[in-house]
């Protein structure tokens, strides 16, 4: 019969104390009649185990009827009296099955072990794998002797021609050298020439830069001597500007004072700050109950005579003036509008608010001619005083 028990784990179901014991007592029962009775009853010591196999299906040895197999974590073991054909390698390797006082002396040996250890014996490894290290053991010892007698015949080789050795090695190594010296030469030459090449184009941009610099130096000198003279013709020619500039602000200063003669501006006597021109009289802004033609023949002249005055003094003034007598108006160019951009200076038969417009774009450019002249304007709305104010510092300036 080949029964087959259920596996138990022994880490957990018992404790480090008894998994770590090196004898085990192994019992069979079987039923007889009514009852059970005790058929097997052996004493098991591990280290006397032999090793088979490393799996149940790989044993390739005739095991005898109801032979025990122990199954462990490395293999497969069977007691000595389970397996016939075994070594007792605890009698000097006879061919024979381990007697009482071999496995007296493995019972002593690992009850001595135990107690040196101070505890059971701890598993350290298998029958195979101490048979694989002895293996491995063995082919680096054999490596390692035929290493030393490798070494030992070049040895003996090397001090037969060493003479012969050092006259190669010094001809490799000259050759070595000169190689080296060659191949350093070719690299220099390189160098070289790419140095001379560096040097004649540096010499060609040289010769290029002092011939730019001749040119330039050339051109430089010729163009202090032009400027030299330009400076020369440039004095004259400031000195001409100025006395120029001074004939005609002289001659539009007389202008103006011709104008004044032309269009005079007197103050009327028994009045603050009232003046007339050619005896027309101007208020200042209050036009109501004014007489409306004196008023516009007023207008137009003050019209004709900013018109005459901006002309002569060489201002473009923002408001064209464009003087009709007693249909003169004023045009704005710039300002955002609706309708025409003509405004009368007449209030005769015109919209109100156009006139007063007008007037006031005249007083703007009464200002614009006092400012280019440096005067300052107190107020906007006095048409004729800041027009005299002009005029007798025109004259003043003469």
């Amino acid at each position: 019969m080949n029964p087959t028990f259920q596996n138990f784990d022994l880490a957990t179901s018992l404790s480090a104390f008894i998994r770590r014991m090196t004898s085990v007592t192994v019992k069979f029962w079987t039923r007889s009649g009514d009852g059970w009775a005790l058929l097997v009853d052996v004493f098991v010591l591990m280290p006397t185990l032999k090793y088979i196999s490393s799996s149940v299906d790989d044993i390739r040895y005739t095991l005898d009827s109801n032979t025990v197999l122990f199954v462990l974590t490395d293999g497969v073991y069977v007691m000595f009296s389970d397996f016939p054909l075994q070594t007792d390698i605890f009698d000097n390797g006879f061919s024979r099955t381990p007697s009482a006082s071999a496995l007296n002396r493995l019972r002593s040996s690992a009850s001595l072990a135990e107690d040196a250890a101070g505890g059971p014996l701890e598993k350290s490894s298998s029958y195979e794998a101490i048979m694989r290290l002895n293996t491995l053991d063995e082919c680096i010892g054999d490596a390692e002797r035929t290493r030393l007698a490798v070494q030992a015949d070049m040895d003996e080789v090397l001090k037969r021609n060493r003479r012969v050795l050092q006259l190669v090695l010094g001809e490799r190594q000259q050759e070595v050298a000169l190689a080296y010296k060659r191949n350093a030469l070719a690299v220099e030459g390189r160098r070289l020439k790419e140095a001379e090449q560096v040097r004649d184009d540096a010499r060609l941009q040289i010769r290029r830069r002092r011939e730019q610099l001749l040119a330039g130096r050339a051109a430089l000198n010729a163009g202090r001597a032009e400027h030299a003279r330009a400076q020369d013709e440039f004095a004259d020619d400031r000195l001409e500007l100025d006395s120029l500039a001074f004939e005609l602000a002289k001659e539009r200063r007389r202008v103006c004072t011709d104008l004044q003669k032309l269009y005079p501006i007197e103050p009327i006597l028994d009045k603050t700050l009232a003046f007339s021109i050619r005896g027309v009289e101007l208020p200042n802004t209050a036009y109501e109950g004014f007489d409306e033609d004196k008023l516009g023949t007023a207008l137009g002249y003050t019209a004709h005579l900013v018109y005459l005055m901006a002309y002569y003094l060489g201002v473009k003034l923002r408001y064209p003036i464009y003087p009709s007598s007693l249909r003169s108006y004023v045009f704005d160019p710039i300002s955002v509008l609706q309708g025409p951009r003509a405004f009368p200076l007449w209030p005769k038969g015109s919209v109100y608010y156009r006139f007063e417009y007008g007037v006031f774009l005249l007083n703007k450019d009464i200002e614009q001619l006092m400012n280019s002249q440096s005067l300052l304007v107190i107020d906007l709305r006095h048409t004729l005083p800041n027009l005299k104010c002009l005029l007798l510092a025109l004259d003043a300036q003469q």
